[in-house]
């Protein structure tokens, strides 16, 4: 069995004999953040040269390159994308891969008509 099956079948036994079918679908929706998978980072380290710094990198699974740099200011978290996206300053560099996977999460989200859990 697949993990997700075995979350889906964990919240439907739970919420449909004791709150019903519109708990359940409530419960399904709200589980959907904490399964998608996150991101996988490559890179993450100090790089010296011309243009001194800290850069990481990941991929998603429709092709879009995800980026965190640093800048004088602080941390920037950005995406390839049509429309694009950047986010920041970030005073860490985990504070910004955090911006990159919300961010991520919420494209996911938004395919199912769902914003951070919630129908």
């Amino acid at each position: 069995m697949s993990e997700l099956r075995d979350t889906l079948i964990e919240i439907i036994g739970t919420h449909v004999e004791f709150c019903g079918a519109t708990d359940a679908a409530d419960a399904i929706i709200a589980a959907l953040p904490d399964m998608v998978r996150p991101l996988q980072w490559e890179g993450g380290e100090y790089y010296t040269g011309d243009d001194e710094g800290y850069m990481a990198e990941a991929k998603d699974h429709v092709g879009n390159w995800y980026l965190v740099e640093d800048h004088v200011s602080g941390y920037f978290a950005s995406v390839s994308t049509d429309e694009g996206w950047s986010d920041g300053p970030h005073e860490t560099p985990d504070a910004a891969r955090a911006a990159v996977q919300a961010h991520h999460t919420a494209a996911i989200l938004s395919a199912f008509g769902v914003q951070g859990g919630e129908a």
